[in-house]
């Protein structure tokens, strides 16, 4: 697998801008001379105090500082659900060749870590800078931390930078004593982006691929006491990073905008190329077996989220039981699965400009499910209204309903033809049918259920209303109650004379 980037120049909640001519011929220049040494050599001349290439391979316990102050970072491994150390993956392509993978979506906590040795405090009080290559592999459900160094309770001394929730997700430079909250370009997934926070003394700017994107007063911003974290910021309570890091450089001193044009500008020249075929990962890092197979209730989502890398751009095209998903053409797949016959398999196939790959075939169950929501209720009429008798459910499609009826006390029901809604409606009722029961069966696919039965009370009119002239006409197009409001004065009860709806 290889490495690529699509540079671009970003402004603070901005889409790109265009290069200006002076900026183009910077660029060039710059470009020109930093063929002739690498990347460790650009960032290790402007003096760090700590320097992580992130260059190690699968196995290395420790991060090594390749600045002169020799302060090695602690890789603590997420042991993921195999028992292995799944995360960070290390050896993956990334700036000057390789970088760690991260993935936020483990079982257990990770990062790797920078404790205070050999007089190296990574939260200094005065100037300082943090710059490092940042390539988000999702869209975030929390806040994501790539690097950081805060400690106590917020307003925590100290500085993180994060991913936000999102999609599109924002890169912020976080520095809460301040009260500082940098938020400027959009995160674009599977693009590695050049990230770079400096305070000067006073101001705190934040740089994106080698242009200044935002400012803000550094007044207020007090040192923290904490470790510097990679891949995480547990004092921060945020999630871990999902993507892959490398080149992380920490400065006490401020870096010029000059010297981080530069840094950029080196870096997109420092990858391993810039064609990386597309590849879809899975939790352990493995090529094409994701996403995982799922279950879920009827009636919920389903949704099918790999974890894809690749230069850009990348196209999609999902496909269930072998054939092409109409309109399925993101890198996420989410629908309704309302019920077992959204039972399928389900891949992706990624394609872009050097080559292709398909994700393993993952199995969708679709767990029946119905809820009775609101069973009927027991009701009274008088003879000659209308009864309705009412069922709510919610679960698994389709569903339908069946209702009978017990003429001799609930001892036997007995399926009432064309009685299939979720309502009953039984019109001109009469003494006959008083004390009869009614009963419904609620069926969706494989599962059925009968709330319990609802009893019909029926009792004789107790006022007879003539219903002539206008009354008869009104009545003949069957209200379910009618109120004629012809009372005398001084009357308590307004009569429903079809109904048994009597209004006080």
């Amino acid at each position: 697998m290889k490495s690529s980037i699509q540079p671009a120049i970003t402004r603070f909640a901005a889409s790109a801008l265009s290069f200006s001519p002076a900026l183009l011929i910077l660029c060039a220049a710059l470009s020109a001379g930093a063929q002739s040494y690498n990347y460790d050599a650009t960032i290790l001349s402007n003096q760090p105090a700590v320097y992580y290439e992130l260059q190690e391979l699968p196995g290395a316990g420790s991060a090594i500082d390749s600045s002169s102050n020799g302060n090695n970072a602690t890789i603590d491994y997420d042991l993921g659900y195999s028992g292995t150390n799944d995360y960070p993956v290390l050896g993956v392509p990334g700036v000057f060749t390789n970088a760690y993978l991260f993935n936020t979506y483990t079982d257990v906590d990770y990062e790797m870590h920078v404790s205070d040795v050999d007089g190296y405090c990574p939260n200094p009080q005065g100037p300082f800078s943090v710059e490092f290559w940042a390539r988000a592999t999702s869209d975030a459900g929390n806040y994501l931390v790539p690097v950081g160094a805060v400690s106590g309770s917020y307003p925590q001394p100290g500085w993180d930078f994060y991913q936000t929730p999102g999609a599109p997700g924002y890169w912020v430079f976080n520095v809460p004593s301040a009260g500082a909250f940098i938020e400027t370009s959009q995160v674009v997934k599977n693009q590695w982006t050049h990230l770079v926070g400096v305070y000067d003394g006073t101001n705190l700017i934040f740089y994106v691929d080698g242009v200044a994107t935002a400012t803000a007063a550094g007044t207020g911003f007090k040192a923290g006491t904490g470790d510097m974290f990679i891949g995480d910021c547990p004092p921060s309570g945020w999630g871990g990073f999902a993507g892959y890091i490398s080149q992380v450089a920490f400065y006490t001193n401020a870096l010029t905008a000059a010297q981080v044009l530069n840094d950029y500008i080196v870096g997109t020249n420092s990858f391993a190329t810039n064609g990386e075929p597309a590849e879809v990962l899975a939790d352990d890092g493995s090529v094409a077996t994701d996403p995982p197979s799922a279950a879920v209730d009827g009636g919920s989502t389903a949704t099918f989220d790999p974890i894809v890398v690749g230069s850009t751009p990348l196209s999609y095209q999902w496909y269930s039981n072998e054939v092409a998903v109409a309109g399925a053409t993101n890198s996420l797949l989410s629908f309704t699965a309302s019920s077992s016959a959204n039972d399928s398999t389900y891949y992706v196939i990624v394609t872009n400009n050097f080559g292709s790959s398909t994700s393993q075939v993952a199995t969708l169950t679709v767990y029946s499910a119905l809820i009775i929501n609101s069973a009927p209720m027991s009701i009274s009429r008088y003879v000659g209204s209308y009864a309705a008798f009412h069922v709510t459910a919610s679960g698994t499609s389709p569903i339908a309903y069946q209702w009978s009826v017990s003429t001799d006390g609930g001892s036997t029901f007995t399926p009432i033809p064309g009685a299939n809604s979720e309502t009953l409606w039984l019109s001109n009722v009469q003494l006959s049918q008083n004390g009869n029961q009614y009963s419904v069966l609620v069926t969706g696919p494989g599962v059925s259920s009968t709330p319990a039965a609802a009893t019909l009370s029926v009792s004789a009119r107790p006022v007879n209303v003539p219903l002539t002239g206008y009354g008869a006409v009104v009545a003949a197009d069957h209200p379910v109650g009618f109120w004629q409001l012809n009372e005398p004065s001084g009357s308590s009860t307004a009569i429903d004379a079809v109904g048994s709806f009597d209004g006080d």
